[in-house]
């Protein structure tokens, strides 16, 4: 996989003593699919301007192995874990749950 040009840009120029430094009215977007997401870590960050919504609830929330979400497609071990694991691997906890973020100014 290639690296956007913002993500280039933001390693070149917004580190500081090792950590990433996040400049003013920009966001670094963090993506929901583990190791296969394309996210601030590779198109760089995102401006506020760009930022039309917040989240609301989290509908469902599942334990599934890191390997079975590393790729776009759904297999079939994936659907057949679902299947057998639906009530025990559904994190109930989580799911239906309001999310409660910071205001955004």
């Amino acid at each position: 996989m290639t690296v956007d040009t913002g993500a280039i840009d933001m390693l070149q120029h917004h580190v500081v003593n090792g950590e990433l430094v996040v400049p003013p009215n920009y966001y670094f977007a963090m993506g929901d699919n583990r190791d296969s997401s394309l996210d601030s870590r590779y198109w760089g960050f995102v401006p506020r301007d760009n930022i039309i919504g917040k989240p609301l609830i989290i509908y469902w929330s599942y334990d599934a192995p890191t390997n079975q979400l590393s790729n776009s497609s759904i297999s079939l071990d994936h659907v057949v874990d679902l299947a057998q694991n639906f009530f025990s691997k559904t994190r109930w906890r989580r799911t239906f749950m309001l999310i409660h973020g910071y205001p955004i100014k």
